[in-house]
């Protein structure tokens, strides 16, 4: 199949890092669907929702693996699982919404706080 390098909603040329990340998102997906047993092309919107749990990630990157997804079945002549029309498909926010919070504590953080005039060594101003 031959993938075309131009967004069908828009007519604009996608980024070769557009098509990158579709790539390996759709290689992602497809592995998954294998793994799982899962129909990949077409697949169904029950397929995207376990797919978004059995590989969690931050909401742009599930927001760029629903475009892939949805770029793939295009390019394919295959209904998107992802259209927002399917009554099967609730908005894409519920679902990226649902998504448990991860909270990462920044670098260099030790929690601890020292106490004032404890002598660590260097004075800032």
């Amino acid at each position: 199949m031959t993938i075309p390098a131009t967004s069908r909603i828009s007519g604009k040329v996608l980024s070769a890092n557009t098509l990158i990340g579709y790539a390996a998102d759709w290689a992602l997906f497809t592995d998954w669907c294998a793994a799982t047993n899962r129909v990949a092309l077409p697949a169904d919107w029950a397929t995207v929702t376990a797919f978004t749990s059995g590989c969690p990630g931050a909401a742009a990157i599930i927001r760029r693996r629903f475009a892939a997804i949805a770029y793939h079945h295009r390019a394919a002549d295959q209904p998107s699982p992802t259209d927002p029309d399917l009554k099967a498909a609730p908005p894409l926010r519920e679902l990226i919404d649902a998504r448990p919070r991860m909270i990462r504590p920044r670098r260099g953080c030790t929690g601890r706080v020292p106490a004032a005039g404890s002598g660590s060594g260097s004075a800032r101003t």
